[in-house]
């Protein structure tokens, strides 16, 4: 994993949305994925010190999912989203 930050960058683990699977009156392929939101939340696991935003480790975030940078290191996965693309944060909690 990437340990450190650089250039306003936050490295996030996505939060994967809940999939509801609910029998409808209809078929569909079994190939069909429902179009994803073009806005996912992320869980900051990291940042850049040179970022603008208030951000702290563990924030639940909003940002625009077409803008993440995907990069993979010795078979694992980070995901990098530049601070521009941040929207907000949400409260984290389970309610």
């Amino acid at each position: 994993m990437i340990k450190e930050v650089f250039n306003r960058h936050v490295l996030v683990e996505i939060l994967d949305e809940q999939e509801e699977e609910q029998s409808k009156g209809f078929l569909l392929p079994d190939d069909y994925t429902k179009p994803k939101s073009p806005y996912a939340l992320g869980k900051v696991i990291t940042y850049a010190d040179d970022c603008n935003l208030y951000l702290s480790t563990g924030d639940i975030i909003v940002f625009q999912r077409s803008m993440v940078q995907e990069i993979e290191i010795k078979c694992q996965k980070n995901y990098l989203i530049l601070e521009n693309y941040i929207f907000g944060s949400v409260n984290n909690e389970n309610n």
